[in-house]
C-alpha cells in the first residue's frame, strides 16, 4: 500500500516541477485549475478508498471532492477558456442574413 502513495507522490512532484519549469507558458489561472483538479482527484480518490474499508467519513469526503469540481473547478475551468473570446463572432443574428 505505501508503494502506491510513493508512486503517486512521485507523479505528483513530476506534475508540480513540469508545471513550474514551463511557467512562463502557462498562465497563473491554468495552474491554478490544474492544482484544484489535482485536490479534487485526491479527496475523491482517498473518500472511495475510505468507503472501501467502511469509513463513514468516505462520504463526506466525495460529497466536497464533487461540490468543490461543481462549484470552484468548473467556473474557474470556463473562466480561463472564454476569458479573451470574443464571443458576439459565434452568436447568430437573424436580421443580417434574413432574405427579402
Amino acid at each position: 500500500m505505501l508503494n502506491i502513495f510513493r508512486q503517486f507522490y512521485l507523479y505528483i512532484t513530476f506534475i508540480f516541477k513540469s508545471i513550474i519549469e514551463k511557467r512562463k507558458y502557462f498562465s497563473k489561472m491554468k495552474i491554478l485549475v490544474k492544482i484544484v483538479l489535482i485536490i479534487v482527484v485526491l479527496l475523491i480518490a482517498i473518500g472511495y478508498y475510505f468507503k472501501n474499508i467502511n469509513n463513514p467519513k468516505g462520504d463526506i469526503l466525495v460529497g466536497i471532492g464533487i461540490l468543490i469540481l461543481a462549484f470552484i473547478l468548473m467556473p474557474l475551468f470556463i473562466y480561463s477558456r472564454y476569458r479573451k473570446k470574443k464571443l458576439k463572432s459565434f452568436i447568430y443574428k437573424h436580421e443580417k442574413n434574413r432574405i427579402i
